[in-house]
């Protein structure tokens, strides 16, 4: 986050369009990535639960890494869960960072920037190529900023809801890549989850002899 006592404004223009963003804002953004520390505890419980993983990796050369610990979650019993976890921790995040950077400063009850005084700062064209006009409202609902999240990463994309920043696209395109990833990813899980074993093609061999 940005120092205590500390703000700063960010101002640019989005097409025709003014929008003004908050230091904080753009911090706490940036800040989300600390995610990335939950991972270490995931990476350390799966490891933790495989016997003798140092001498097995020394004696086969073996890197006891990011990569088997994604290979173990995606391939095991829990594949579909850890799957969906992930998938529903990028949605929560990505909807903050809609949230934060659809919003202008401009809307806020304090703003410093005088640009927040000019009619492109309230009355914002659609696109960069169209001349009707729309005020700029800011939605701070976040289960708003969820559903878009969802929408677009499982694209469905119902069109309710649509970005009108350049950083708003971005975060919609993020979700749509993520979203397809996701769903390859499970649906290749799923598919190893409901495989015959070779212990159930045995059974079943005898079974139909």
């Amino acid at each position: 986050h940005a120092p205590p006592f500390f703000t700063m404004e960010v101002g640019s223009l989005n097409f025709d369009n003014f929008v003004l963003y908050r230091i904080e804002s753009l911090a706490a953004c940036w800040a989300c990535l600390r995610v990335y520390l939950f991972w270490r505890v995931v990476h350390d419980s799966v490891l933790s639960r495989l016997p003798k993983r140092h001498t097995v990796a020394a004696y086969g050369q073996l890197k006891l890494g990011s990569a088997l610990v994604s290979k173990v979650l995606l391939t095991g019993p829990i594949s579909i869960m850890a799957i969906l976890s992930a998938w529903f921790v990028s949605l929560a995040i990505s909807a903050y960072w809609f949230r934060a950077l659809e919003a202008t400063a401009c809307q806020y009850a304090y703003w410093e920037d005088v640009r927040c005084n000019d009619d492109n700062a309230e009355m914002w064209k659609f696109g960069g190529f169209s001349n009707e006009h729309f005020e700029k409202v800011n939605d701070l609902y976040f289960w708003n900023a969820i559903w878009v999240a969802w929408a677009t990463s499982s694209t469905i994309g119902y069109g309710e809801i649509t970005p009108s920043t350049h950083f708003g696209r971005m975060v919609c395109c993020l979700l749509a890549f993520l979203g397809v990833t996701f769903m390859a990813v499970m649906t290749a899980a799923f598919a190893n989850l409901i495989a015959w074993t070779p212990a159930q093609h045995s059974a079943l061999f005898y079974l139909e002899r």
